[in-house]
């Protein structure tokens, strides 16, 4: 069988709101292409402490904030809890990323409060 590595080393960047989410090791931490060419995905971990109106994870080759993603997910209202992002190594316009190592980061943004008008 062979195996081709489309992305390897998966490492977790600090997440943007640490209090609020927090990131588990990537399993695996490699994405492989099947000897069919179908790609094994890796699953990214990740639990909110409380409900949050707004969940960003971003993929990058390199390991900065400001480093430009090949691949953003946002959820809008994630309950509190555990969850998991899937990657296949695509990229946000669908096209297989080459080769390489990538970095991931799970950021979380409450719902900013309504003004009260009294």
């Amino acid at each position: 069988m062979h195996r081709t590595i489309l992305a390897a080393v998966v490492l977790l960047l600090a997440p943007a709101t640490a209090l609020a989410v927090t990131t588990a090791p990537a399993q695996p931490p490699t994405i492989s292409e099947s000897a069919n060419g179908a790609p094994r995905c890796t699953h990214l971990p990740y639990s909110l402490m409380s409900r949050r109106h707004k969940v960003i994870l971003r993929i990058t080759h390199v390991k900065s904030a400001t480093a430009k993603a090949v691949k953003h997910i946002r959820l809008r209202d994630v309950p509190a809890g555990a969850h998991t992002f899937h990657w296949c190594g695509h990229n946000d316009i669908g096209n297989l990323v080459v080769p390489g190592t990538f970095y991931w980061r799970v950021g979380a943004v409450a719902k900013p409060r309504a003004p009260s008008w009294s």
